[in-house]
C-alpha cells in the first residue's frame, strides 16, 4: 500500500462521502487555509481496484530554512479498526511529510477519548480508547498533553453533538429540547422573528453581530476577508450566513391583533357583572392589553432607532457530508428578549433534517466539565437543545527532522529568555 498525491476533485469526492467526515478535512477548507499561510496537500491510498480507501488533507506551513510543519485537523480519514491499513497510512503520512522537507507532523484524529452524556458525565459502557492510543504510539507518534491542546483555540477537542436521526418531524425535534429551550424557541416564533440567509452586501450587518459577542466574551472576531473567502470556496448550498431579525411593521401589526383579541373578550363581558369567572377574564384581558401595549410602545422606540428591521443575531453554518456544523455566531444582547439565537438553531436543525443530515455539531464546546467555567453559559445554551458531549483523544505529533526540531526549540527558549 503506497501513499500518493490525489487530484483535488477525486479527494473531495472521497472525503465528502467518508463516514463521519468533517468539513475541516474538505478540499474547500484546505484551499481556504492558503490565506492563513498553509499549503494544502491531498493524499491517500488506493486498493487494487484503484479505489481510494484512506485519505487526508494535510496543511503545510513553511517554517525555516525551506523546511515546514504539517498538520491534519479531524483526520486522517481511515478505518482505524483496520490496523494494517491504519498503520500503513500513518507511516505513509510521515514519509510523505519527510519527502516535502517536513520538520513535524501533527494529527488531530476524529477519535473519541470517552463516551459522555449530555451533562458531560462519562458513561461506563466499556468503551476504551487504549487500542487507538497504541496504534499511534506504535508508529512513533507522541500524544500531546490534553491540557496543552485544550488551551489552543485552533485545536478543538471537545464537541457537543446531536443525533438528528432520532427526530423525524418538527414536533419530535421540539420535544427533544429542554423545557426552557422549547419556551425560548416558541417565544421567538410568537414574536415574529424572521430567519433568513443574507447576501454579500449584508455581510457588514452579520459581522457586526459577531463582533458584539466577540467583545462581550473577549475573543478576536474573524475579519471580512475570511467570510468572503468561505463564500467563494464552499458550494452555495453548503455554507449558510444566517441572520435572525425582527420586522417591526409585522411585529406591531401582530401586537395590534393581539390587543384587538383581548379587547373583544372584554367587550363580551357586562361591565356590571358579578360573575367571578367573568371578572377574572376581564382582569386577565386588561393585563394582557397593558403588556402588549407596552411592547408596542417599545417597538415604536426600536423603529426610531433601527428603522423597520432590528438585527438580533447572526450565525454561520457549514453542511458537509451528513453533518451540519454550527460554526460561528453573535448577537445583540440588548434584544435578547426576542430569543434570536434560538430561532437560528431551530432553523438550522430543521434545514439539516431536510437536507438528509443525521448529525448536528455545535462544534467546539467547553465548560466546567473540562476546566473552563467561563464557558459554562455557552455550553448550557447548547445543552438545552439536547445531545451529547464528545471528548476526542487529542493531538499526536511525530518529529520528522529531529535536529531541526531541536534547533527550533532552542531558538524559542533563547528568544523567550531575551524578552525577559
Amino acid at each position: 500500500m503506497k501513499i500518493e498525491v490525489l487530484p483535488r476533485e477525486e479527494y473531495e469526492q472521497f472525503a465528502s462521502h467518508y463516514p463521519g467526515a468533517s468539513f475541516l478535512q474538505s478540499s474547500y477548507m484546505g484551499e481556504r487555509r492558503r490565506a492563513d499561510g498553509w499549503i494544502p496537500h491531498y493524499v491517500g491510498i488506493r486498493n487494487e481496484s484503484g479505489q481510494i480507501i484512506a485519505g487526508a488533507q494535510l496543511g503545510q506551513r513553511k517554517i525555516m530554512l525551506g523546511f515546514s510543519d504539517f498538520e491534519c485537523h479531524q483526520g486522517p480519514l481511515v478505518d482505524y479498526d483496520n490496523i494494517p491499513l491504519a498503520k500503513a497510512f500513518l507511516r505513509g503520512l510521515r514519509d510523505y511529510a519527510k519527502s516535502q522537507r517536513g520538520i513535524q507532523l501533527s494529527l488531530l484524529p476524529p477519535l473519541l477519548e470517552t463516551h459522555r452524556d449530555g451533562d458531560a458525565t462519562i458513561i461506563a459502557d466499556g468503551y476504551d480508547s487504549t487500542s487507538y492510543r497504541e496504534l499511534f504510539r506504535s508508529q512513533g507518534y507522541r500524544h500531546i498533553d490534553n491540557k496543552v491542546t485544550d488551551t489552543n483555540p485552533s485545536r478543538p477537542r471537545w464537541y457537543f453533538t446531536k443525533d438528528l436521526s432520532l427526530t423525524k418531524t418538527e414536533d419530535e425535534l421540539m420535544t427533544s429540547f429542554a423545557q426552557q429551550t422549547r419556551w425560548s424557541v416558541r417565544k421567538s416564533m410568537k414574536s415574529g422573528v424572521r430567519v433568513r440567509q443574507i447576501d454579500d452586501d449584508e455581510l457588514p450587518v452579520f459581522e457586526g453581530l459577531l463582533e458584539m459577542s466577540a467583545q462581550r466574551r473577549g475573543f478576536k472576531n474573524r475579519d471580512h476577508s475570511y467570510f468572503v473567502s468561505m463564500r467563494q470556496l464552499f458550494p452555495a448550498n453548503q455554507l449558510y450566513y444566517m441572520v435572525a431579525d425582527l420586522p417591526l411593521d409585522e411585529y406591531r401589526a401582530n401586537l395590534d391583533s393581539l390587543i384587538s383579541e383581548q379587547q373583544a373578550i372584554i367587550d363580551q363581558i357586562p361591565e356590571s357583572t358579578d360573575d367571578k369567572k367573568e371578572q377574572t377574564a376581564r382582569r386577565v384581558a386588561n393585563e394582557a392589553i397593558a403588556h402588549y401595549q407596552k411592547r408596542r410602545d417599545e417597538a415604536t422606540l426600536l423603529q426610531q432607532k433601527h428603522g423597520n428591521v432590528v438585527p438580533l443575531a447572526g450565525a454561520m453554518f457549514v453542511r458537509y457530508g451528513k453533518e451540519m456544523v454550527y460554526l460561528l455566531s453573535g448577537s445583540d444582547s440588548e434584544h435578547s428578549a426576542f430569543c434570536g439565537p434560538y430561532a437560528l438553531q431551530w432553523w438550522a436543525m430543521n434545514e439539516a433534517r431536510e437536507q438528509g443530515c443525521t448529525r448536528y455539531n455545535f462544534f467546539g464546546t467547553k465548560g466546567e466539565f473540562c476546566g473552563f467555567p467561563e464557558e459554562e453559559g455557552v455550553y448550557q445554551f447548547k445543552y438545552g437543545f439536547g445531545g451529547v458531549v464528545e471528548e476526542q483523544i487529542g493531538c499526536y505529533e511525530i518529529q520528522i527532522n529531529l535536529p531541526l526540531h531541536l534547533l527550533r526549540f532552542s531558538l524559542r527558549i533563547l528568544i523567550k529568555q531575551s524578552n525577559h
